[in-house]
C-alpha cells in the first residue's frame, strides 16, 4: 500500500511539473488538473487507511488505546468510590490497637499521627479496601463492586492490611516502651 502511495505521489509530482510548463495547451492542462485532484483524493484516502491500520496494530500490540500515557481509562473505577469519614476509621483503629472503645473526638494529635503513619505503611489498594470495609462498614462484595476487584481479592487485601497494622502496632508499642 505504501509503494502504491509513493508511486501515485511520483505521478502527482510529474503532473504538477507538467502544469507549470507554459507550453501545455489549456485543454490538456485542465485534464491534468483533474487527474491531480483525483490523485490527491486517493492519496488522502490511502493515508487515512494507513493511519487507521497503524493505530489498530499499536492497540493490538499493547492491549491499550494508543496515546494514553497514564492509566486514565481506569478512572471510572475510582470515581465510584464512596467517601469514608476519617474519624470513623480512626475510632476503629484506636479501638483495635488499645483493646477498648475510644470516641473519635477523644483522639489526641499524637494518636492521629500514629494512625496516619500506620495507614501510610499500606499499599494504596490495601488502604483503599481496608478503609471501605473496616472504616466504611461496606461488605467485601460492595467493596469489590466499587473497586472493580474480585471479592476474594478485596478480602485478601483487607487481611494483609490487618496483618501489617498489627505488626506495625507491635513495633510502635515496643518503641514506646524504649522511650
Amino acid at each position: 500500500m505504501r509503494d502504491e502511495l509513493k508511486e501515485r505521489q511520483g505521478r502527482w509530482l510529474k503532473m504538477v511539473g507538467k502544469i507549470t510548463q507554459p507550453t501545455i495547451p489549456y485543454d490538456k492542462a485542465e485534464k491534468i488538473a483533474a487527474e491531480i485532484a483525483a490523485l490527491e483524493s486517493d492519496m488522502s484516502f490511502l493515508s487515512a487507511m494507513i493511519s487507521d491500520r497503524e493505530y489498530d496494530i499499536e492497540w493490538m500490540e499493547t492491549g491499550r488505546r494508543p496515546g494514553n500515557k497514564r492509566g486514565i481509562e481506569r478512572r471510572a473505577a475510582y470515581q465510584r468510590e464512596r467517601p469514608v469519614d476519617p474519624l470513623k476509621l480512626q475510632a476503629y483503629v484506636s479501638k483495635s490497637c488499645s483493646g477498648g472503645a475510644v470516641q473519635a473526638d477523644r483522639i489526641t494529635d499524637r494518636e492521629r499521627e500514629r494512625i496516619e503513619f500506620a495507614l501510610g505503611e499500606l499499599s494504596p489498594r490495601e488502604r483503599e479496601c481496608y478503609e471501605m470495609v473496616i472504616g466504611g462498614g461496606l461488605s467485601y462484595g460492595e467493596t469489590a463492586e466499587i473497586t472493580g476487584l474480585s471479592k476474594s481479592s478485596v478480602q485478601s487485601f483487607v487481611d494483609e492490611a490487618k496483618k501489617k497494622l498489627l505488626h506495625h502496632s507491635r513495633q510502635v508499642d515496643l518503641f514506646d516502651l524504649l522511650t
